[in-house]
């Protein structure tokens, strides 16, 4: 089926098959069954072009995501991540009442990378559980200082039969008081993992 060309390349298939179709009208006199025939044919073949076009994206984001799991492995391997300290105020006094530790990535550049780009990935592909160790190991620190602060769990993380023990080991080498940490959940993950929430 030619597809007509413009100074800027080729037009769509879509495009091409259509001016096709009303070229071919115009040349002789269809019936309509005919004309009916070959609509049919170019739906059919529209059909096939989008779902080629949604395969090829579906590959794409794949491929994209299988490099960020790489990219993560190698951050969680050379010690690139960060903690953000966010001050969690009262509305009531305006003082500061603890600090929300926020994970970052950082590149091999130094660039920092927000945890939309790199904690999707590591949740569908089985690396939150240590991401969140990492994080509640780094945050330690910060409360062996004496700063209350909130720490975030990850539904993955909650469902870990083990979790509570490691927990508890962290603290136990630490020496840091368990008051002053607090493990903020989603409601999903709530939700979904109500006993070992209720241990928390």
């Amino acid at each position: 089926i030619y597809a007509p060309h413009t100074s800027a390349g080729r037009l769509p298939t879509e495009l091409g098959l259509r001016f096709f179709v009303d070229a071919l009208m115009q040349v002789g006199d269809l019936t309509e069954a005919e004309q009916q025939s070959i609509q049919s044919q170019l739906a059919a073949v529209g059909r096939d072009i989008t779902e080629q076009k949604a395969r090829e994206l579906h590959t794409r984001r794949e491929l994209d995501a299988l490099s960020w799991v790489g990219r993560i492995r190698d951050a969680l391997d050379e010690h690139r991540f960060v903690l953000y300290a966010q001050p969690i105020v009262s509305v009531v006094t305006g003082e500061t009442i603890h600090h929300e530790l926020l994970a970052r990535m950082i590149s091999p550049s130094g660039e920092v990378i927000a945890p939309g780009l790199f904690l999707p990935v590591a949740e569908k592909h089985g690396l939150i559980r240590e991401i969140d160790r990492r994080v509640f190991e780094m945050a330690m620190v910060y409360a062996a200082a004496g700063h209350r602060i909130g720490v975030n769990m990850s539904a993955d993380s909650l469902s870990e039969p083990g979790l509570f023990r490691y927990v508890e080991e962290q603290l136990a080498v630490s020496g840091v008081d368990p008051r002053l940490i607090i493990f903020e959940v989603t409601e999903t993950a709530l939700i979904h993992n109500e006993g070992n929430a209720q241990v928390f």
